[in-house]
């Protein structure tokens, strides 16, 4: 579509779309249409309010649940209401809801929630349309509780209950049933009846029967002299057609009877009638006889007791006023005419009124001869059938029942919105495929090869589920899932054996498309064990790998070396340079490791800077001492983040398996004390794990523990060191530097405490107590008559990455009178260039407020005039290491001298720290140093032995 087209879209005109919506509502079912930003109503159709019985204002403006639900606030239901679904998935959306309309009256509604889009794709409106289903879910109901019924019907009688199809297959057979073939229902279903009537002349019987039902339709009596589970017996059946709606014979119901006691009676009753009447005593029949005009010449005693008379008043009447009076005289009699003229023994059954009680009686009347063979009279033998009436007719409905939810159940199938197909298990063609399968694999499956159609193969596929749903799990579900060979997705299936209306086992399958929660379970499983920064196994995969690793090698004897590194000064870094490039540095970090490893070796993150690397099957410490000198190394070359270039150290830890520990757990624990080691002892190394170190790890919490307290317990001291000026002699200012007297350890120096301090963020305010008491001494110093001197303080990268800094420095010198021209501070190179331009920022202000600023510990880093004169400083205080060997060693005779010329070309003022003996002040001042300080002149002193 052209652009020029959409506009003109846009710009329809309001009154034709007013009349295309009235036009569309009038034709359609109960619809309203909502607004997708306010979700309430704004234009509803008469169907919907002639079914509610309500006006139009009463719905406009209404939100969901007010109007359809006839609710005041949401409900559970609207969780899973399709038009918050369409608007939030753009997609249509359907479900069925119980609506209350006016008056209360409940309805069930199918609901179909479709999106009314702009051009760009964005929900404006949803037209949510109702389907009154009200009458299919009542039927529903109704069904399920008719079904309840009669299988309670069927399981609760005593008599045998069966459905046999036309080609003599056992569809149904309750409980009671089965057991008197000595199993169990579920045994018999699906087999056929000659499995259970062996006599060849006894199922011939039983054929011939069903033959005359099929071509008849009628039902029929029989009774057959049979043997089931062991045991001979009488058997009376009644049998009656089930037929299919065009009137075709397709199976019998039958309901049997245990009837040996009544042949019993009725076989002595021929040999002689005062038997007869002994045996009729016995049962719990009605038993009468009669003479071919229907007078009664005997009853026994319950037959009395039914027809409420005692057997001498009954003997001697007409069966007719006896009490036997059937709705049907006429042919009550012509049964009775029938027996004495044919001799054959009939079975009826009639709706009688005895005793005040209706209820069907079904009754065999049996002629008896005399020795000649004529027909003498006839006795009736009748029992109360209506619960076995009641269960016939209800296994008829039953019938009908299967039939329809036959064809109900394929239509559900069709209307599913998963893919269900039913195929042949021996022939592996498809039977039936609903709409989804025929979508996405063609109109014309139904007839072909499953595994052609759906999995593009030639033969089965070998995950074919027909051998367990047909085996001994015959009936059971299978749920299982698969990734589809045509189209890589998975799917959840569920497989079934069902019975097909032919009376043969099929499969079902219904196959869930679970392809992008699969995908999602992959990936949440993934980042259960991987870093999602550097994508590294994380802690818990990598103790789980080195888990096994020390498996294997305590089968083969063999060692595992264990290394966990940690970034110096990264924190520093990070918070001056910002997350982003942090971040970005681990990243890079991450690469150079990955490509320092070797095959078998694995790596891990282990949270914030440090990771974790696995040397299996080392020859011994040597080989693991060369990979952590080589890891050293990696770290030697400078990382290029976006504009900045980063040189950053590691410290390396190193426990060996088995001699360091035998465990996952133990091995990193050692290897990380190991690494603290490192760090304490100048960073940018490597330590061994050594049981020593253990002690120092407590020792160094119980510092930790104790730096907490120490400014609050007044622990902390400030040593003095004095600036000499190199030509005059002079004490020119005072460097301060901190102190601990521990309470248990004594007097401590910096490296004891301060690099733990950095780490724990202590120094901040150990730095700003140790700032406060300089300026304060150095003010009271000038009070005392003193001449006013510098004094010097060190600030660390944590400090100098505080933002309220120079505020803080500002505030101090106010508090303390101290003029800003006499605090200098010093920072290290390092610090300078984490971040450059912030430490010109920084410096500027200070330099602003009258501060002068130093460069400590200059020569090991950048010493380079492009970022010094960047920087607004006052002196350059040259390394001790330099100082310590210019007298001994050339190059740093040569590195201390370029330094010295590179501060007077910045017009800046070179200090020589660390100065001990004569010859190294001497070569200083050959070189031009400008000033001095070391345990020549003096040692740190605490305040009061600067007095002497």
């Amino acid at each position: 579509m052209k652009h020029s087209q959409k506009k003109n879209i846009g710009k329809t005109d309001t009154g034709e779309l007013q009349k295309f919506t009235e036009t569309f509502l009038a034709h359609m079912h109960s619809t309203l249409i909502f607004d997708a930003k306010t979700l309430k109503v704004v234009s509803v159709n008469q169907a919907f309010l002639g079914e509610i019985g309500v006006s139009k204002k009463d719905i406009l403006g209404k939100k969901c649940y007010q109007a359809i639900h006839n609710r005041s606030k949401p409900c559970a239901s609207c969780k899973g209401c399709p038009v918050n679904n369409t608007i939030s998935t753009g997609r249509r959306a359907m479900s069925e809801c119980v609506y209350y309309c006016k008056g209360r009256k409940k309805l069930f509604e199918e609901t179909t929630a479709l999106p009314v889009k702009e051009v760009k794709g964005k929900v404006n409106y949803v037209v949510l349309i109702l389907t009154d289903v009200t009458r299919r879910k009542q039927a529903e109901e109704t069904l399920q509780e008719s079904e309840e019924l009669y299988k309670m019907l069927a399981e609760g009688v005593r008599d045998i209950i069966f459905i046999i199809k036309y080609d003599g297959q056992i569809k149904y057979i309750n409980t009671f049933g089965a057991k008197q073939v000595g199993t169990t229902p579920e045994k018999i279903i699906g087999k056929n009846l000659k499995e259970f009537i062996p006599l060849p002349k006894t199922f011939k019987q039983y054929s011939q029967i069903w033959q005359k039902l099929i071509s008849t339709g009628e039902s029929r009596y029989q009774e057959t002299y049979v043997t089931l589970a062991g045991r001979k017996f009488w058997l009376g059946t009644k049998m009656v057609p089930i037929k299919s709606e065009s009137g075709i014979v397709t199976g019998i119901m039958g309901i049997a009877r245990d009837m040996t006691e009544h042949k019993q009676a009725e076989e002595a009753l021929q040999e002689n009638e005062q038997l007869y009447k002994m045996l009729a005593e016995g049962v719990q029949d009605m038993v009468f006889i009669m003479d071919k005009d229907g007078k009664i010449k005997y009853v026994n005693e319950f037959g009395a007791k039914q027809a409420g008379l005692p057997p001498k008043r009954i003997v001697g009447m007409n069966y007719e006023d006896f009490g036997f009076i059937p709705k049907e005289r006429k042919q009550h009699r012509y049964n009775l005419f029938k027996v004495f003229k044919n001799g054959k023994t009939i079975y009826t059954e009639d709706q009688i009124t005895m005793g005040g009680h209706e209820f069907w009686l079904g009754t065999k009347t049996i002629p008896i001869k005399d020795r000649n063979g004529r027909i003498t009279a006839v006795m009736g033998i009748s029992r109360d059938v209506s619960e076995f009436k009641k269960n016939e007719e209800a296994l008829k409905k039953q019938a009908e029942k299967l039939k329809s939810e036959q064809e109900q159940f394929l239509s559900i199938l069709d209307g599913i919105d998963q893919a269900v197909y039913v195929s042949d298990p021996k022939t592996h063609e498809i039977l039936f495929a609903n709409r989804v399968v025929k979508n996405n694999f063609g109109e014309d499956v139904v007839g072909k090869k499953c595994y052609k159609v759906l999995q593009g193969l030639e033969k089965p596929c070998s995950f074919c589920t027909n051998k367990y749903l047909f085996g001994r799990n015959l009936g059971k579900p299978h749920i299982w899932e698969f990734q589809n060979t045509v189209n890589q997705r998975w799917y959840h299936c569920i497989d079934r054996a069902i019975k097909w209306p032919d009376g043969r086992w099929v499969r079902y399958e219904m196959a869930i498309d679970i392809h992008e929660a699969k995908m999602m379970q992959g990936r949440i499983s993934h980042l259960s064990y991987h870093d999602i920064l550097t994508g590294l196994p994380n802690r818990t995969l990598f103790k789980e790998r080195l888990v096994q690793e020390l498996m294997i090698a305590q089968r083969l004897g063999e060692k595992v070396a264990v290394i966990i590194l940690d970034m110096d000064r990264f924190k520093e870094m990070n918070d001056s340079l910002g997350h982003d490039i942090g971040n970005q540095l681990l990243q890079s970090v991450t690469r150079r490791l990955e490509e320092f490893a070797k095959e078998g070796e694995s790596m891990g993150r282990m949270g914030g800077d440090e990771f974790g690397i696995i040397f299996p099957g080392i020859s011994g410490t040597e080989e693991a001492e060369k990979r952590a000198k080589e890891i050293t190394e990696l770290f030697s070359k400078p990382f290029f983040i976006e504009s900045h270039e980063l040189n950053i150290t590691a410290s390396t830890g190193i426990s060996v398996f088995p001699s360091d520990g035998d465990s996952a757990d133990t091995l990193i624990k050692n290897a990380d004390i190991a690494m603290s080691h490192a760090k304490w002892h100048g960073r940018n190394n490597y330590k061994f794990f050594a049981p020593a170190m253990s002690e120092l790890a407590t020792e160094r919490r119980n510092l930790e523990t104790g730096l907490h307290k120490a400014i609050e317990h007044k622990e902390f001291l400030v040593y003095y060191q004095p600036e000499i000026d190199i030509e005059t002699r002079e004490m020119i200012g005072m460097e301060a530097l901190v102190r601990w007297r521990h309470p248990d350890m004594g007097l401590l120096l910096p490296l004891r405490f301060i690099p733990l301090a950095e780490e724990t963020g202590l120094i901040v305010n150990i730095g700003e107590w140790v700032l406060r008491t300089a300026c304060a001494q150095a003010k009271a110093w000038q009070k005392e008559g003193f001449a006013p001197m510098r004094v010097a303080v060190n600030l660390s990268a944590r400090q100098f990455q505080e933002k309220n800094l120079v505020e803080m420095v500002a505030q101090t010198l106010k508090e303390t009178g101290l003029d800003a021209k006499y605090l200098e501070l010093e920072i290290t190179e390092s610090t300078a260039m984490q971040n450059l331009e912030n430490t010109a920022s920084v410096l500027r202000q200070l330099h602003e407020i009258g501060v002068h600023a130093a460069i400590d510990d200059f020569g090991i880093g950048y010493s380079s005039l492009s970022y010094l004169k960047k920087l607004p400083i006052n002196r350059l205080k040259i390394d001790q290491s330099f100082i310590q060997e210019i007298t001994t060693d050339s190059d740093s005779r040569a590195i201390v001298k370029a330094i010295i010329a590179m501060a007077h070309s910045l017009k800046l003022k070179a200090v020589g720290e660390g100065v001990e003996t004569t010859e190294q002040l001497e070569t200083l001042r050959s070189l031009g140093c400008d000033e001095m300080q070391g345990f020549l002149y003096s040692k740190p002193v605490p305040v009061d032995e600067i007095y002497k």
